[in-house]
């Protein structure tokens, strides 16, 4: 045994070059580095803003404000807005509200929104409810009347829980439509981007 012992395992030895610890040290890190590099190649992670599924002809598409058939105040608004921010978020197309100037256009119309109670608490008062949104959406291009896209059988549902004790009421149902919006959102334009 040398002057320099063992450390946790392998015997350091004396000479040029440095130990064999940290030989084997570099090493694994080489290793380790390449196997997470080859990882994350296979495993269909890309950088956001990236999607380029549409034709190369589109490079703005409008999303005007939705049409909203339901008695239920601004929900297309919400919708609207989160189909945009959507669209920033998972692409590189310009997105406007005006169908002016743009090659694409998201339309959509709310057919039918209501609130249905799903669970009673003991005094028979509801306690949970389950929203729902039926709509249609359309994708089309503006100069060549082309339909890109078409859903008209849309239908998305969230619940969310009325407090029973009055001093502590908070009105639930918005967080419930911001958390369809953002599903409704997400599943709209995956599926403009997939279906080429």
């Amino acid at each position: 045994m040398s002057i320099y012992g063992k450390v946790e395992g392998y015997a350091l030895r004396e000479g040029r070059g440095g130990s064999d610890v940290r030989g084997f040290g570099r090493g694994m890190v080489n290793l380790l580095c390449c196997a997470v590099l080859l990882f994350c190649q296979g495993c269909g992670y890309h950088m956001a803003g990236k999607a380029t599924k549409l034709p190369p002809s589109i490079k703005t598409i409008a999303v005007p404000t939705f049409s909203n058939s339901s008695s239920y105040y601004r929900v297309e608004v919400r919708l609207t807005r989160a189909v945009i921010n959507e669209f920033i978020t998972r692409t590189k197309y310009r997105i406007t509200s005006s169908e002016e100037g743009a090659d694409a256009v998201v339309s959509a119309r709310i057919n039918n929104v209501f609130a249905i109670p799903v669970i009673l608490n003991p005094s028979g008062r509801a306690s949970t409810f389950l929203i729902t949104i039926s709509m249609s959406v359309t994708m089309t291009d503006r100069s060549k009347k082309t339909i890109y896209y078409q859903n008209k059988n849309l239908s998305f549902r969230e619940e969310y829980e009325i407090s029973s004790d009055p001093k502590q009421f908070f009105q639930e149902d918005s967080p419930a439509l911001d958390r369809l919006s953002r599903q409704f959102a997400q599943t709209v334009v995956s599926g403009i981007l997939e279906n080429f």
